[in-house]
C-alpha cells in the first residue's frame, strides 16, 4: 500500500468505525464481539492489496 493509499485507509477506518461497531453491538448485544467483528472486518479490509478509497468500500459500510 503506498502513502496515500494508506493515509486513505486510516481515514476510513478512523471514519466507518462508529457505523460498524453500532451495527455489530445490534448483532451480537455485546461491546467486546463488536469490537471483534469490526476488528475482523477491517482486517480483511486491509488485506485487500489495493484500496482505492472510501468510495470503492462504501458498498459494505453499514449505513
Amino acid at each position: 500500500m503506498q502513502a496515500t493509499q494508506q493515509q486513505e485507509y486510516v481515514e476510513f477506518v478512523t471514519g466507518a468505525t462508529p457505523k460498524l461497531r453500532r451495527t455489530a453491538y445490534l448483532l451480537t448485544g455485546d461491546g467486546d464481539r463488536a469490537d471483534d467483528v469490526g476488528d475482523g472486518a477491517f482486517a480483511l479490509a486491509a488485506a485487500v492489496r489495493q484500496f482505492d478509497g472510501p468510495d470503492a468500500m462504501a458498498t459494505w459500510q453499514p449505513v
